[in-house]
């Protein structure tokens, strides 16, 4: 019969209890599955298995039905899972710093093991300190252990990232501590939870807080948290250009994180991808470092892996309260920055930036509201002289903005915008309900063409809107040319094939813009159908100088001559090349500042009034 022991079995309660949460937010949660992650995980399971063995001990000595045959296999499985624990820990920190020593693995079993069997033959002499750890076998064991992973640690720190290195120091500080106050007080209550601290802490670190073990940054949702926070500091991004990689090569990977801890102070590192990441800095001095980066590290790295890079530093404000927003002031200042170089920036030069993103707000909104009458969406139209009857009766629709606060925007200033957001399709029925409303009071004219991007034919509701906004203005199709420019996307193709097929049995005039540009090539045209060719002032104005250009403009139109395509010159500004267009080029119909800029309709309605009869 045992007698009673002088044990509470309080922190091996909490022990099993927190094994049990921890092993349930895991299976609960996604976690990277790597070896370190399946280490501290059978970690966990082996320290819950221990605290379970001395609980059931001690119910079955309190109740008094426990023979010593099972004392002694409940401690022998107890004592062995404290040895497996320390030589998991071991087998991490050996892993982490990437080492495969067979004597330093075979050195720390054999101590772990001799001094288990030891424990155990001194565990069936002592049977009544059947809970006392503190033997010597086990205090041997413990401090042996300890001693290699410090040593291992110590030996190999450049390899570790710091913060899991400051952890795991600090933790296993604590869990000493507890075993030394344990030993002096002669108890052993919370000595199997101190072996929890360690994996608490590194769980915590690697992946509550989505570290990267090889970069040591915290990853993008922790950035977006960050961003969130208004606070005035500086991001230093440091953004890789892949090309035909798929990841930074690890090497680098590991000289950047050296470089973090060795360089870097009162700095917090994030990398919101696998290419890009950024330091807040809260210390200007720090900019000088920066630069240290990229003359003692990166330009070295990139003679050795030929990855590309930039690093950009600015003041981040209210300017920057998302991650959307923080990657368009990166790409803003990507173009004000040299390939594998430095830029800082500060505040006054984002301003340009500050407009673009009012510009943008405005832009929104109009797409918001969605009204067809919306003020500050204006039509301006430039006149196309018909060659054939010698007056103006057609006409180009071009987009243009007038902001309460602006001014008169221009379409280089936010077409690219609406492009980015998306935004198009809403404009462009906007664009033509005005046009029709135009084309009411142009009787004269015969059409008014509008533009609209290879992506706003593809729009799934693009012909439905396109006849809903006709048919709602009483216009005639003949009255409406649709402009677009030809894509190299064989998948593109198919659609607006499909659409300009619809668009043509309306009855629309349908022009391919820009040709002479790009991808044109005669198999599409043909295969498009189209009514009319727009040749892009690019081949008009060399054509002016250069023989050959000149033949081949004459060869491409008399082909689209026979093939029954009107033909129509853009940007033509002299009487040179008016005649060139007319005597080589075969043009149908003429558009450029030599006969008129694009004008607001109060002013092309004057124009059209005193064109009416005289052409210049």
């Amino acid at each position: 019969m045992i007698d009673r022991i002088d044990y509470v079995p309080v922190g091996d309660l909490i022990a099993l209890m927190l094994c049990v949460l921890l092993l349930v937010g895991l299976f609960e949660s996604y976690v990277d599955q790597t070896i370190n992650f399946k280490i501290f995980f059978l970690g966990i399971l082996v320290v819950g298995l221990s605290a379970s063995c001395r609980v059931i001990l001690y119910q079955l000595i309190e109740i008094r039905s426990v023979s010593p045959e099972i004392f002694i296999i409940l401690k022998s499985i107890y004592k062995f899972c404290i040895c497996c624990i320390l030589e998991l820990y071991i087998i991490y920190i050996m892993n982490m710093v990437a080492i495969r020593s067979k004597l330093v693995l075979l050195g720390s079993l054999w101590l772990n093991f001799i001094c288990l069997f030891a424990d155990i033959i001194y565990g069936k002499v002592s049977m009544f300190n059947i809970f006392e750890v503190y033997s010597i076998p086990s205090m041997l064991s413990y401090v042996g252990s300890v001693i290699l992973c410090i040593a291992l640690i110590y030996r190999f720190h450049m390899r570790i990232l710091k913060q899991l290195r400051i952890c795991l120091i600090v933790s296993a500080f604590y869990a000493v501590l507890v075993v030394l106050i344990g030993a002096c007080n002669h108890n052993d209550y919370y000595y199997t939870i101190s072996f929890l601290f360690p994996i608490i802490m590194v769980m915590l670190l690697s992946h509550a807080n989505s570290y990267s073990v090889r970069t040591g940054a915290l990853g993008r949702e922790s950035f977006e948290n960050f961003l969130g926070k208004n606070k005035k500091c500086t991001l230093g991004c440091l953004k890789f250009y892949m090309h035909e990689k798929t990841a930074l090569p690890k090497e680098v990977e590991i000289k950047l994180r050296n470089f973090w801890d060795n360089y870097l102070q009162n700095v917090k590192l994030f990398s919101p991808n696998g290419h890009t990441f950024v330091l807040v800095i809260y210390d200007e001095d720090v900019n000088e470092q920066l630069g240290k980066l990229v003359s003692e590290k990166l330009e070295v790295e990139y003679k050795l892996f030929g990855v590309d890079y930039r690093v950009i530093s600015f003041e981040k404000e209210n300017n920057c309260k998302d991650y959307k927003e923080f990657l368009r002031i990166v790409e803003y200042l990507e173009k004000k920055t040299e390939m594998n170089t430095f830029g800082f920036f500060k505040r006054d030069e984002l301003k340009e930036l500050d407009q673009e993103n009012a510009l943008l707000q405005e832009l929104k909104d109009i797409y918001k509201q969605f009204d067809y009458e919306d003020p500050r969406v204006l039509p301006y139209y430039q006149p196309i002289k018909n060659m054939k009857t010698n007056c103006y009766d057609t006409a180009e629709c071009l987009m243009r903005l007038h902001l309460p606060d602006e001014g008169l925007i221009f379409p280089q200033q936010f077409i690219y915008l609406i492009e980015r957001e998306d935004l198009m399709h809403r404009f462009s029925m906007i664009m033509l309900h005005k046009v029709c409303q135009s084309l009411k009071k142009f009787t004269t004219l015969q059409r008014i063409s509008v533009n609209f991007s290879i992506a706003e034919l593809k729009h799934k509701d693009f012909v439905e809107d396109f006849k809903r906004v006709i048919e709602q203005n009483h216009i005639s199709y003949d009255k409406i040319g649709v402009e677009f420019t030809e894509s190299n996307n064989d998948s593109d193709f198919e659609i607006i094939k499909h659409v300009v097929g619809k668009l043509r049995a309306l009855g629309c005039t349908v022009y391919l813009d820009d040709f002479g540009t790009g991808y044109s090539n005669f198999d599409r045209l043909l295969g498009l159908n189209m009514n009319v060719v727009k040749f892009d002032r690019s081949l008009l104005l060399l054509a002016e100088t250069d023989t050959c250009a000149k033949t081949i403009l004459h060869s491409f139109s008399e082909a689209f001559l026979e093939l029954d395509f009107e033909i129509l010159y853009e940007g033509v500004e002299t009487p040179q090349q008016e005649n060139l267009c007319i005597c080589e080029g075969h043009a149908d119909y003429l558009q450029g500042y030599k006969y008129s800029k694009p004008i607001a309709e109060q002013e092309f309605a004057l124009f059209l009034q005193q064109n009416s009869s005289n052409i210049p």
